[in-house]
């Protein structure tokens, strides 16, 4: 997992996924402070305060297996598959289905009644 830019969770992240592993892969959290360092991952959070850089960082994305996490409904409308937020002091998931699968990914159906769909567009072309 990566983080782009100003890392909110400061060492959560370190501590949360030490130890952890995807079948013999381990986990390790990752840092991008810019564009220009923007590397390799298969999950990257963008902060709300870097939501301006996301047209960019999905256009150095694109065509490659890249969960985009963002932390506004905003960013999942911008093309972040997943936006985690609070309203009303609950957290909320919010899932761009198209941003998902031009990644090549698949969520699951679990997480999917939980979230708020957006960016998908219905019959007759309204969102």
């Amino acid at each position: 997992m990566a983080v782009f830019g100003a890392d909110p969770f400061g060492t959560e992240l370190e501590h949360a996924l030490k130890g952890k592993k995807l079948g013999s892969h381990p986990f390790a959290a990752l840092h991008f402070a810019t564009l220009d360092e923007l590397g390799e991952c298969q999950i990257l959070f963008v902060p709300e305060k870097e939501e301006p850089s996301l047209a960019k960082i999905l256009e150095r994305g694109k065509g490659r297996p890249v969960l985009l996490i963002g932390e506004t409904a905003a960013a999942a409308e911008a093309g972040a598959g997943i936006a985690l937020f609070f309203e009303k002091s609950k957290l909320q998931v919010a899932v761009n289905q198209h941003a998902v699968r031009a990644s090549g990914l698949e969520l699951s159906s679990e997480l999917l009644k939980l979230a708020r769909l957006v960016g998908v567009r219905k019959e007759g072309g309204a969102k």
